[in-house]
């Protein structure tokens, strides 16, 4: 939930009202700045920007979540993984360039455990087909 905060301070009465209503006997808690469940997000000149949070971005491994690309897993299950990581990717960018930023930390994030360019490149190519958006064409062509 996103509440304006207003002069008068009625904000707090609804926020209030909302956390006795619906989470009793749980309690909110704040989360990081800008970030609600898996979504960080930004509002610049009243537009709201978001995209999939991501705790390795930038090259970090601050949390592990996937599993090495040469584990005993079979390989469908790895391709199913990443293919729906991409899908979440896409549905949480408000954007084509929020899309293209985080699709290329989530393709990083796969690419430090070992998945090859060449299974990237299928998953990109399959997200493209699968939701027409070519955006992930140009992201498949420049991963080499």
């Amino acid at each position: 939930m996103m509440v304006a905060k207003q002069p008068d301070n009625r904000h707090l009465r609804i926020i209030k009202d909302f956390e006795e209503t619906c989470y009793t006997p749980l309690q909110l808690e704040d989360g990081a700045k800008n970030t609600f469940l898996e979504t960080r997000f930004s509002v610049e000149e009243n537009h709201l920007r978001h995209w999939l949070k991501n705790d390795n971005e930038g090259g970090e491994n601050k949390v592990w979540r996937y599993q090495l690309y040469h584990s005993h897993a079979p390989f469908l299950q790895k391709q199913a993984l990443l293919t729906s990581c991409l899908k979440k990717v896409q549905k949480l960018a408000s954007s084509s360039h929020e899309l293209y930023k985080s699709a290329w930390e989530k393709l990083r994030e796969f690419r430090r455990l070992a998945y090859p360019i060449t299974v990237l490149r299928g998953a990109c190519k399959y997200l493209a087909a699968s939701t027409g958006t070519a955006l992930w064409l140009d992201i498949r062509d420049q991963l080499g």
